[in-house]
């Protein structure tokens, strides 16, 4: 009677935490570079958005304008509706599309100074398969 060996997925192998599979399935993930806290800085002419160097990020930690109009300067969060979060040291909210490549800033923010701080995204999909050894 022949034998099927189930294909587990890296989110199995880490979920199980086996000592014999987690380096393996730690290292196809890149754990190293996704604790890695990556600082994106901006300075130029006036813009009301930023492509990430890193596509897709695990998490935006924060968001700084450092230098922009009137009134713009300060941190910001990300918010995907216009009614605003409040908060007595938040300046305004950020959007990000999609494929989370592009931080958005509302119209006027003519931000020339930025600094992102993020976290970088798994380097294999947590559903491919794990590859012991």
């Amino acid at each position: 009677m022949a034998t099927s060996t189930e294909v587990q997925t890296l989110k199995v192998v880490l979920d199980d935490a086996n000592p014999q599979k987690i380096a393996d399935a730690l290292q196809q993930i890149k754990l190293g570079s996704i604790l890695d806290v990556v600082t994106q800085t901006y300075a130029g002419s006036a813009v009301n958005a930023l492509t990430l160097d890193d596509a897709n990020p695990l998490a935006i930690l924060s968001v700084s304008v450092t230098a922009a109009a009137v009134g713009r300067s300060g941190a910001y969060v990300e918010h995907d509706t216009a009614t605003a979060p409040t908060s007595d040291n938040l300046v305004g909210t950020f959007t990000i599309n999609a494929a989370r490549t592009v931080i958005t800033f509302p119209a006027g923010t003519d931000a020339t100074a930025i600094t992102v701080r993020y976290l970088k995204n798994v380097a294999k999909s947590l559903s491919d398969a794990f590859a012991q050894g």
